[in-house]
């Protein structure tokens, strides 16, 4: 879904938030190798992210699909356990 006045839709949020959520556990920004191949963007963040959760390491894979049709939405990110206890608090 495109939002006719910026011309993008909330995929890119989602893609954006994750680069956040990438930086916050990294301590530094995303910067994949340029990649059109979603295991190889996959396998990075797996090395990457190595000393990090499984359950973090599956929530950016998610967010940072290649195809925005795939890419898992804001609310659905919000489910996951990873951050589903600490963001209600917030939203709440």
């Amino acid at each position: 879904m495109k939002n006719d006045q910026n011309n993008y839709g909330k995929e890119v949020d989602v893609w954006a938030a994750g680069a956040i959520l990438y930086e916050l556990l990294k301590g530094h920004s995303l910067e994949p190798e340029a990649t059109d191949d979603q295991n190889d963007l996959d396998d990075w963040i797996n090395e990457e992210l190595s000393g990090q959760s499984d359950a973090a390491k599956d929530l950016l894979k998610k967010m940072l699909k290649l195809d925005p049709k795939q890419r898992i939405t804001a609310a659905e990110a919000l489910g996951k356990c990873m951050l589903h206890s600490k963001a209600r608090k917030f939203l709440m």
